[in-house]
């Protein structure tokens, strides 16, 4: 009876490390490019191998000199303050969702918050 005991918890045991063998290849078999690290975010962009961050997106934007109309823009999904020329009247709500380039009247024509500039 011992014996029998013995061998069931054997094969018990070598059954849980063949199943968590399995999910370690599985892991190995991903993709870095796929596996999304605590620090990034769903709007990150990944392929290539690497990954494109929100904050790097918005600072290429940034360099790439976004043109904003008198009208004004909406952002969706929503971008960083620190995308926007200097200069650009814009919704600031932690991240930024409308912007335009001059005051106009001077609120969001989406959520009617007063516009801020950028300095």
């Amino acid at each position: 009876m011992k014996s029998l005991i013995t061998l069931c918890l054997f094969v018990g045991l070598c059954c849980v490390a063949c199943k968590s063998n399995e999910s370690a290849d599985a892991t190995k078999n991903t993709p870095k490019s796929a596996i999304v690290t605590a620090d990034q975010t769903t709007t990150d962009q990944t392929h290539n191998g690497h990954v494109h961050t929100q904050a790097k997106q918005d600072k290429v934007k940034a360099k790439q000199g976004l043109q904003l109309t008198p009208e004004g823009q909406k952002f969706e999904p929503p971008i960083k303050a620190e995308a926007l020329p200097i200069g650009a009247y814009y919704c600031d709500m932690g991240t930024v969702h409308y912007a335009r380039s001059e005051k106009g009247d001077n609120s969001c024509p989406i959520c009617q918050m007063k516009l801020s500039q950028k300095k």
